[in-house]
């Protein structure tokens, strides 16, 4: 496609001159896409003007650019092994642009790879169709009670049906003798048959009347049965622990789903009974129950059910934790983040001790607004960099965030808004041998503490010797020890 439609021309700025309906559409979407599409700098191969490099969108754009004539220059130009060329980037860029790639990418460094693209709609920076359309698609008001309609671990043809019901867009014998006059429109659930409404067919008529009674009276359900709406949202407002809620709230969709069963089946000269809906009904409820909570042996009638899900406690495990000292000849960073949102004004701490617990340096920094996960990966950047300026070559880095610590050993992918962090401390992980491990917050209470010492404070903070730390900072480490 670069050779057919953009030939030498930017891909940015090509305009529409004929093609495809695929090709026009990709251009009337490129402005709302190309604001999520971001280069990490690594070999400096994207486009300084045109590429978004700095999150802050393609420069050209922005409002604080210095030139109206922007060549075509790669971010190279400004990239060097040891850095980057802040001299060189003055006399090109504003110092807007300056300050954001000093504060948010201040750490990258040119290699012999190709810059990375990132997908920043999802959390792991790979394209999806999905997001793409949120972004594009016109959304109507989200409509609250549709989420208690479609449930988790049902068919979907069910939620799909209940959904229906809801809208009132179904083909009862009333609405279908509209069209074709030929078509009874007396009910098959009724021993003197009625005209068969929406409301008849689900809720009034004998049968539906005798399943319901059936399924409300063990669950302790008290109400008139008049209109489907009134009766399902009597299931959904049940008091009650979380297991029996979500099961009264998938509760409704495969009545009506059982219920409508029963209507065709009748309707196509064959038998089924009152019981046979029940037992239907009690089956796909036994395996939900299965399938969301784990059940292995489930009763088959109805009330036992409830019972179980009534009977249910959940089991607590409880164990010891506490700060672990490192073996001799080692040190042992602690790491946290204190936010005041997500993203928020944030402040980040580390603190090193030695294999007898002593303090040898606390220091609490405050930070741009950010997310959690990037004010967790800057404090074991920052911990890092002290140590290599000490030259503590054995350091284990002990951090409350499982996630952090699964991306830093190789378990998980790393997310687009910390790959930048993230590329920088593997880099000082190959000067130093560091080990990377999970600490309960219980086991982390000191670094949670001088995290939040950087707001207490208003300001960033070093504390080198145990005579500086506050008596609740003392506290926590004699009782570490």
């Amino acid at each position: 496609m670069w050779n057919k439609y953009c030939k030498k021309q930017i891909p940015t700025l090509v305009q529409w001159r004929g093609g495809t309906q695929v090709w026009k559409n990709m251009l009337e979407n490129r402005a709302c896409i190309e604001q999520f599409l971001l280069w990490e700098p690594k070999g400096g191969s994207s486009s300084v003007w045109y590429g978004n490099w700095t999150k802050l969108g393609p420069l050209y754009l922005h409002h604080s650019a210095v030139q109206t004539c922007h060549p075509m220059i790669d971010v190279e130009r400004f990239l060097k092994e040891t850095g980057w060329d802040y001299v060189n980037m003055q006399q090109q860029l504003s110092e807007a642009v300056i300050n954001q790639v000093r504060l948010h990418m201040g750490h990258a460094m040119l290699t012999d790879q190709g810059d990375k693209p990132w997908w920043t709609k999802t959390s792991s920076g790979k394209f999806s169709v999905k997001t793409a359309w949120e972004l594009l698609r016109k959304k109507e008001e989200v409509n609250e009670i549709f989420k208690y309609i479609w449930v988790k671990d049902l068919p979907f043809k069910v939620s799909v049906f209940g959904w229906s019901v809801w809208s009132n867009r179904f083909p009862v014998a009333i609405v279908m003798a509209n069209w074709n006059p030929i078509i009874s429109q007396l009910c098959r659930c009724c021993s003197v048959p009625m005209r068969e409404t929406l409301e008849h067919l689900f809720i009034k008529g004998e049968v539906a009347n005798r399943v319901w009674r059936h399924y409300t009276s063990a669950a302790g359900i008290i109400g008139s049965f008049i209109q489907i709406k009134q009766t399902i949202k009597l299931w959904w407002d049940t008091t009650g622990n979380a297991r029996p809620k979500l099961v009264f709230q998938a509760i409704p969709n495969i009545i009506l789903w059982f219920l409508w069963k029963r209507r065709n089946t009748v309707i196509h000269g064959e038998s089924y009974s009152v019981s046979k809906v029940i037992w239907d009904v009690n089956n796909m409820v036994q395996k939900f129950m299965m399938c969301r909570f784990g059940y292995k042996d489930i009763p088959s009638t109805w009330p036992l059910m409830v019972a179980l899900l009534d009977d249910f406690r959940p089991c607590f495990k409880t164990s010891c934790v506490r700060w672990y000292p490192p073996h001799e000849g080692w040190w042992k960073v602690n790491t946290d983040e204190a936010s005041k949102g997500n993203p928020g004004p944030s402040a980040i701490a580390f603190c090193v001790r030695d294999n007898n617990g002593d303090l040898v340096v606390a220091k609490g920094v405050k930070i741009p607004d950010s997310t959690n996960l990037t004010a967790e990966a800057m404090a074991i950047r920052k911990g890092l960099i002290y140590c290599c300026e000490k030259n503590y070559t054995h350091i284990i880095v002990e951090t409350d965030s499982l996630a952090m610590v699964h991306m830093l050993n190789g378990v998980w992918d790393t997310p687009w808004n910390v790959a930048l962090e993230i590329s920088s401390i593997n880099r000082m992980r190959e000067l130093l041998t560091v080990r990377v491990q999970h600490s309960l917050r219980e086991g982390n209470t000191l670094a949670d503490y001088f995290a939040n010492l950087v707001f207490d404070f208003a300001g960033n903070y070093e504390f080198t010797t145990y005579q500086e730390v506050p008596n609740i900072g003392k506290n926590i480490i004699n009782m570490d020890k």
